[in-house]
């Protein structure tokens, strides 16, 4: 078992699904804004360094997109 800032994989791979779900938009085939999943996975008491970096670390349950519309891009996020 791998124990890092207190929690196992298991526990932060929970906050990281409870915050994209709680994220999610249901009208844009629940992708979720990569800031605000952010800000919901340090408020359930998970730190990171760089957000993107530490997800891709759960890429088997995630996907990521980026939107390149505005001056910078929009990272999305969703469960697979």
């Amino acid at each position: 078992m791998n124990v890092q800032n207190g929690l196992t994989r298991a526990e932060k791979q929970a906050i990281i699904i409870a915050s994209v779900n709680a994220c999610a938009n249901t009208d844009n085939d629940n992708w979720a804004n990569l800031a605000q999943v952010g800000a919901a996975v340090r408020q359930k008491g998970l730190k990171y360094g760089n957000l993107k970096l530490m997800l891709q670390s759960f890429a088997p349950i995630l996907e990521f997109d980026e939107i390149y519309e505005h001056h910078a891009p929009v990272t999305y996020v969703r469960l697979k």
